[in-house]
């Protein structure tokens, strides 16, 4: 048998990859331009961290309702359908609120019947997509695919902000969404047009039900597991919401405008992409249990230092800062996770993990009205404290995966 030599870019010769991964650029791309204009959209209109967090709050809802039945259903459909329908509702959503927009009919409602649309679709799209990834290169080239497709996302963090803030501040809020509809129409082009349809679905003749409560069982069960869930959801809850609060410092704190939050927002992108090439350079990593820990408590205290500065260029830096924390910590949680989980049940693991995200929008509400109360600093640094602290604790309380 052939032997694969593995390079940087090495998926992207496999026509399935490259197609599906164009696609995929171009949706991360979208969504990450519609979240900066949507947090600016709803804080000009309404200048409430209390309504900027609950229409962030109402997006996270059926994440955490859903995604569970979204992975059993990407186990049992055909995922690039399930991806293609998926984001084709994305981009009608773009649409509708770009003309509502337009017309000058926009209203605040408008905006949470969105975010709760944008999330149902979301618990199914995200299941499918994550799983799709064998299913279009050899094994051996599987590591390299999710590296790639990590890349894809946090240069999109970095371009996508930024080109987002650069024409609210020169044209505004409603090019950027009619812009958004056509790029995620290009994204649902694109990966229509990967040659496969995936490996044939196996007869399940469980129900739903069965399936998401086994997949609820082994989590309780497996102790390495359950504590990388509970150490995620700590992260999701108390400190993740920073990125929805952006909008305030850059009104705020730091009185930078739209076109500073673009840059603010693409600072972060900076630092995932460092962590995520940081992350693909490791070797033999042995003691990948304390390195994840490691990488939480530095995380956290860089949140917390963020928040604390009142000087743009620092507050950059620091930015910067929290996005390679946050990237090595998520990508060794989830190596962790794929490693320590039996082939079979990882789709309902790994939509475990994502409702688990769907906890940071529900946490913006209640960091929202902190920040009304005492201000966004110290709602956000309060969070990124509770993080520190909370994982350390975790550590201490439940010393098995420092021992990995």
């Amino acid at each position: 048998m052939a032997r694969i030599r593995v390079t940087t870019f090495t998926s992207l010769a496999s026509p399935n990859f490259r197609w599906y991964w164009l696609g995929i650029m171009f949706s991360f791309g979208a969504s990450q331009m519609q979240q900066l204009a949507r947090g600016w959209l709803v804080y000009d209109m309404t200048h409430s961290s209390l309504a900027l967090g609950t229409v962030l709050a109402l997006f996270g809802v059926p994440i955490i309702a859903l995604s569970l039945v979204g992975g059993a259903v990407a186990d049992r459909l055909p995922k690039k359908d399930l991806i293609l329908a998926t984001e084709a509702g994305s981009t009608l959503i773009y649409l509708g609120l770009a003309l509502l927009i337009w017309l000058k009919l926009i209203a605040v409602w408008h905006l949470m019947v969105a975010s709760i649309l944008s999330g149902i679709l979301m618990a199914f799209n995200t299941p499918a997509r994550q799983s799709y990834m064998p299913e279009l290169v050899d094994v051996k080239q599987l590591l390299n695919a999710i590296s790639l497709n990590s890349v894809a996302l946090n240069f999109t963090r970095v371009v996508g902000p930024a080109i987002a803030g650069a024409i609210i501040g020169v044209a505004g809020v409603v090019e950027v969404y009619f812009i958004t509809a056509a790029i995620n129409a290009i994204a649902v082009v694109t990966i229509a047009l990967v040659p496969v349809r995936g490996q044939p679905r196996q007869v399940n003749h469980n129900s739903l039900a069965v399936d998401v409560r086994e997949g609820l069982r082994y989590v309780k069960n497996s102790p390495v597991i359950s504590e990388l869930v509970i150490q995620f959801a700590i992260v999701a809850v108390f400190a993740l919401p920073y990125i929805y609060m952006l909008p305030v410092f850059a009104s705020d704190v730091l009185s930078v405008g739209a076109k500073g939050l673009g840059w603010m927002t693409a600072l972060v992108g900076v630092g995932a992409l460092i962590g995520a090439l940081a992350m693909a350079s490791l070797r033999n990593v042995r003691r990948r249990g304390a390195l994840t820990i490691g990488m939480a408590v530095f995380f956290g205290a860089a949140l917390f230092s963020f928040s604390m500065s009142r000087s743009y260029p620092l507050s950059l830096a620091l930015l910067t800062a929290v996005g390679v924390g946050f990237l090595g910590y998520t990508s060794l949680s989830n190596t962790l996770l794929l490693t320590e989980t039996p082939p079979e049940i990882r789709g309902r693991v790994m939509s475990f993990n994502i409702m688990t995200f769907g906890l940071t929008p529900i946490g913006v509400l209640p960091i929202g009205a902190l920040a009304d109360a005492i201000g966004a600093p110290w709602a956000v640094g309060g969070g990124a404290l509770i993080v520190v602290a909370g994982t350390i604790a975790l550590t201490a309380w439940r010393p098995r995966l420092r021992s990995l």
